[in-house]
């Protein structure tokens, strides 16, 4: 029922601006022009092809850029849609995952026609002439105009093949940039840079080198090694065949990671609005990304109002990411768990009106045991990442993946949160999600061997207290931060949270940890 004069806050619409139909043709088929295919869920280009050893890697590894993935699905797939991007150099990409990211090529990869990924659709050129895999047609461009938000100019960080230099590297994207490898010299630093070409590295970080081909990862292990402060890259050695060097191919390479978060939350069960009061921002800080997540219970049809929108200080704004769970609600089937990205919206400290509530029912108190209508919200949290340059180097390392805790569906709940090495100094866990009671609960954290683990009772008790009346059994939701350096001494590289059900129900939409690092 879209009208021509229809808008959408966070959308570009497509118009067909012709009264003939036949001016605004809709593809029939799929890769009807092109040497292009997709293999099966799990299958390899070789499967694709129909012969081993018969794909055109060169033309695949060429799929390097959002852009161009986007174009060959959209002129010759048309059925698939890009959701997310994953800039990746595995033997899945280019290609589109089970959960609809397009993984493209951040370097020369070494795959092969024969490997496969288990939940990816490779995108395969079957060809031996290039030109029979064009990596699509680009659209006209649109006439600019004062609204449209300009987009961020294109990350240069690119991860080299293993024994190639970072001249080899950046061929044919841009000149190295030996000044901006040798900023990444702890591991905050390297790891923003790994982040930006997809990979992770592993525990303990390799600090102090002089080698000039660092920064790199090792091909086997993903062990990261950063420069020596006073160390020099150079941008024409190479090191080992191990040696995938992080390479600036150009004038934009960030390292700025955010070394400290602030959220703050509001119970929704039943009313109409709320207000999520933030106030944790450091004066001097900049903020890099702003998340708002928040729960809906509801049945197993589709809801009207959307259940994934919400208006935000005045803005409409999407989901990005939804994740579901159980519910111990007979009227309700599930729990999503939405997440939105509203960095735009956020400039500091200050209250943040939340309105267009998603509730069937509405008194504006959480009196009820369970609400009488679906869909309801259960609650939200504006959750701030910022850099504080006066901070020691600290990571904040975040796990959005929801968990809803019910008997006997699920009568536990595990999170583990990795990829660190604790300086001893200073540890602070986040915990965020609905349906907490003042109630029977309880969860333990699990460090370093040899600490005590902390054992936390009654922590989730709906307890997130913003401006607004409280209902009569709490607000049904939690925002909750736990010190928890006791159990991350100086070299400490993981922390578990585990709880079991024994009598409240509740989820988990967000665990956060943010620590100081060596």
């Amino acid at each position: 029922t879209t009208t021509c004069g229809d808008t959408s806050t966070n959308s570009q619409r497509l118009c067909c601006c012709s009264a003939t139909g036949s001016d605004c043709p809709i593809p029939s088929q799929e890769s009807a022009t092109s040497s292009w295919k997709l293999s099966n869920t799990g299958g390899s280009c070789d499967d694709a092809c129909g012969g081993s050893n018969t794909c055109n890697l060169s033309q695949q590894n060429g799929v390097d850029s959002e852009e161009n993935i986007q174009s060959v699905f959209g002129s010759f797939f048309p059925s698939k849609t890009c959701d997310f991007f994953v800039c990746f150099g595995g033997a899945d990409a280019p290609g589109i995952t089970s959960l609809g990211g397009c993984e493209y090529n951040n370097s020369p990869t070494t795959t092969t026609c024969g490997d496969t990924s288990t939940n990816s659709q490779r995108l395969c050129c079957c060809s031996a002439t290039s030109s029979d895999c064009p990596l699509g047609t680009s659209p006209p461009s649109a006439s600019p105009t004062t609204s449209a938000p300009t987009a961020p100019p294109a990350i240069d960080w690119r991860l080299g093949a293993g024994g190639d230099s970072c001249d080899t590297t950046c061929s044919g994207i841009g000149s190295c940039d030996a000044a901006a490898n040798e900023a990444v010299v702890d591991t905050a630093t390297i790891t923003a840079v790994a982040s930006y070409v997809g990979v992770t590295c592993s525990s303990p970080v390799v600090t102090g080198s002089f080698s000039t081909t660092a920064p790199f990862i090792s091909a086997s292990t993903d062990q990261c090694t950063a420069l020596d402060s006073s160390a020099t890259s150079a941008c024409g050695d190479s090191g080992s065949s191990d040696e995938r060097r992080f390479c600036c191919c150009g004038s934009n390479c960030p390292i700025v990671l955010p070394n400290g978060v602030s959220s703050s939350g509001v119970g929704l069960r039943q009313r109409d609005s709320g207000t999520i009061r933030l106030n944790g921002i450091p004066a001097g800080a900049t903020i890099l990304e702003a998340k708002l997540v928040w729960v809906v219970g509801s049945s197993g049809s589709a809801n009207s109002p959307p259940t994934n929108q919400i208006t935000f200080d005045g803005t409409v704004v999407t989901a990005g990411t939804a994740e579901t769970g159980g519910s111990f609600i007979t009227i309700s089937d599930r729990t999503t768990s939405f997440t939105a990205d509203v960095t735009s919206l956020v400039s500091g400290n200050g209250d943040y009106d939340l309105t267009d509530v998603v509730n069937a029912f509405v008194d504006n108190n959480t009196n009820d045991l369970a609400p009488i209508a679906v869909p309801y919200s259960q609650g939200a949290s504006l959750i701030v990442y910022f850099n504080d340059p006066t901070r020691p180097p600290t990571q904040v390392l975040s796990d959005f993946s929801y968990t809803y805790l019910s008997f006997p569906d699920a009568p536990s709940m595990s999170r583990t949160i990795s990829g660190f090495q604790s300086a001893g100094t200073s540890a602070t866990l986040h915990i965020i999600g609905p349906e907490g009671e003042d109630f029977l609960d309880e969860m333990t954290v699990t460090g370093a061997m040899g600490t005590t683990p902390i054992v936390l009772d009654n922590t989730f008790d709906g307890s997130a207290r913003n401006p607004g009346p409280d209902g009569t059994r709490g607000n049904i939701w939690d925002d909750d931060t736990h010190d928890v350096n006791s159990i991350l001494p100086s070299g400490a590289t993981s922390l578990t949270l585990d709880t079991n059900f024994i009598g409240d129900y509740f989820g988990w939409s967000a665990v956060i940890l943010e620590v100081e690092v060596m």
